[in-house]
């Protein structure tokens, strides 16, 4: 990540992981922005599985998966989790990206 500064654990994420079992974050990812700044945190119902949406504005650019990287870290502090728990299934090289938590 570009900045050192830590993201204290976002309540609506945590409950979401938590408290409603949420395993799927999808992120729309804004990259190269000045700071950091969580943008939108909703729980939506997809098939049969509630998942996180969240909006992102990420100071990395997207060049040679740094954008990636900082988003995974983000999300982990953002949500409480471990980082080694977020998967990046799809978005690799866009900016919609879909995350998987297996805790």
């Amino acid at each position: 990540m570009s900045s050192s500064k830590s993201v204290p654990v976002d309540q609506r994420c945590q409950r979401a992981i938590h408290e409603n079992g949420v395993r799927h974050i999808l992120a729309q990812v804004t990259p190269s922005s000045p700071r950091f700044l969580l943008k939108e945190a909703r729980l939506e119902q997809v098939d049969d599985a509630q998942v996180l949406v969240l909006r992102l504005a990420i100071t990395s650019p997207p060049e040679d998966g740094r954008a990636n990287r900082e988003v995974a870290a983000r999300l982990a502090q953002l949500c409480g989790v471990p980082p080694k728990t977020l998967s990046l299934q799809s978005g690799h090289q866009s900016r919609s990206k879909r995350f998987f938590l297996s805790l």
